[in-house]
């Protein structure tokens, strides 16, 4: 099954690099499904075929770019290794591809059976959900990362229809969210699914219909997400009236804006419709919506702090769109974490640049990938140290607000050095 798997992930990794090479605004034209600049034809069916391809073609390539395949096969068995660790993680209670699965003492002691005993799990259709979903999370996280690191963007055309398919997931197989914890019904192993209110009991104004408070905040969240996709031209001084005028023009330009008004509107009904059936599909879909919005937005406040305080662009849109594909498919619990450790990712990182290269510019949508990626696969452990603390409903306001006074706190001092102790960087320095 781990070979599947494998399997799998070379095609993911494929796909991958073929996204690559088309989304990018310099493709490099090695991508072997299209004509390169030094063939009259595409590659042949052997140099189509996953990591094996790349070292066929690897002197036409070299003509290209000397080194041109290397990434590309890297890209693949990194993808593959990826797959198989997301399926088969030691010390992982949400082991996705075990026909059994053995809980830890302190489960096993609960239930009728012997401590450390082989359980058959009651239902394994969650597995294969979070496998494929979490995969699926991982590949486009790939993609974006990857053209981020060569053009220092996010293409909408990864994170916007990412994002559709996190919510279309959610409401489809309700526990591809991380799951929570481990535990017995009955004398039996189940698993609790995370939810917008987790570790809290989910409310009953969360409900699906008649609750038109729960239909208002999931409608609410998505109409933020699809206005936040607009081309606003709103400026200070600027009339309300002409903004919308120059925004509506704008909408127009880059196409049929009637067109986005009708996908919204499609969109909606068919969240209302998940509403008016409610049960465990409601549940995912409205948290997977406040996930959208809590990822997205802590990366926008972050934009916004960041660039008043350099008096630049500090961060991109696409990584708030990134962040918003990432809330989607996780939750906004896991959104937190991600939001903390990215930074410290970013910070090793950047003080190698700072001290090899002398340059203060990074790419950030990468850190949020690697972030989320540590946070999927180590779940369990993150959820037994963290899942209490998000119980406290004035706690995790607190802590981002005193991360964001820290931001303001640090890029300040970076602005002052860079203006002063660091001068003998000169023209150079970014």
């Amino acid at each position: 099954m781990l070979l599947l798997v494998a399997g799998l992930g070379l095609i993911a990794g494929a796909i991958a690099n073929h996204c690559v090479e088309r989304w990018s605004e310099a493709p490099r034209g090695i991508n072997p499904w299209l004509k390169s600049r030094t063939d009259a034809k595409a590659a042949t069916l052997a140099g189509k075929l996953p990591v094996v391809g790349w070292w066929l073609r690897r002197g036409e390539l070299n003509a290209i770019a000397r080194g041109a395949w290397i990434r590309p096969l890297v890209v693949e068995l990194l993808t593959a290794a990826l797959f198989v660790l997301l399926a088969w993680l030691p010390g992982n209670h949400s082991n996705y591809l075990a026909p059994l699965i053995r809980w830890g003492n302190d489960i096993a002691a609960i239930g009728p059976w012997p401590a450390g005993t082989w359980l058959y799990p009651v239902d394994t259709t969650w597995h294969w959900a979070q496998f494929v979903s979490h995969a699926l999370l991982i590949t486009l996280m790939l993609i974006a990362s990857l053209i981020d690191f060569d053009e220092k963007l996010i293409p909408d055309q990864i994170t916007v229809p990412g994002t559709l398919l996190g919510l279309i997931l959610a409401a489809a197989w309700p526990r591809t969210l991380p799951v929570g914890i481990a535990t017995t019904v009955n004398g039996r192993a189940e698993t609790a699914m995370l939810n917008l209110a987790t570790p809290n009991d989910w409310p009953s104004w969360l409900e699906g219909a008649p609750h038109a408070l729960s239909l208002a905040l999931a409608l609410g969240c998505f109409a933020v997400w699809c206005a936040a996709l607009l081309p606003w031209y709103f400026r200070p001084g600027r009339a309300w009236r002409k903004s919308l005028a120059l925004t509506w023009s704008g909408m127009r330009r880059g196409g049929n804006p009637w067109a986005w008004l009708g996908f919204m509107a499609f969109q909606m009904a068919l969240i209302s419709l998940v509403w008016y059936g409610g049960g465990e599909r409601w549940q995912a879909l409205v948290s997977s919506l406040v996930g959208l919005v809590a990822g997205g937005g802590l990366i926008w406040v972050t934009r916004i702090v960041s660039g008043r305080v350099l008096g630049r662009e500090a961060l991109g849109f696409g990584d708030v769109t990134l962040m918003a594909m990432i809330g989607a498919f996780i939750g906004w619990q896991a959104c937190v974490l991600v939001f903390f450790i990215a930074p410290l990712f970013a910070l090793v990182v950047a003080l190698g640049q700072l001290l090899l290269r002398r340059e203060t510019e990074i790419y950030y949508g990468p850190f949020l990938a690697l972030a989320a990626l540590w946070v999927i696969l180590r779940w369990p452990e993150w959820w037994n140290w963290a899942g209490l603390l998000f119980g406290i409903p004035w706690l995790v306001p607190c802590a981002l607000m005193t991360c964001l006074a820290l931001l303001f706190v640090l890029l300040y001092a970076v602005r002052i050095i860079k203006e002063t102790v660091l001068g003998w960087l000169g023209d150079g320095a970014k």
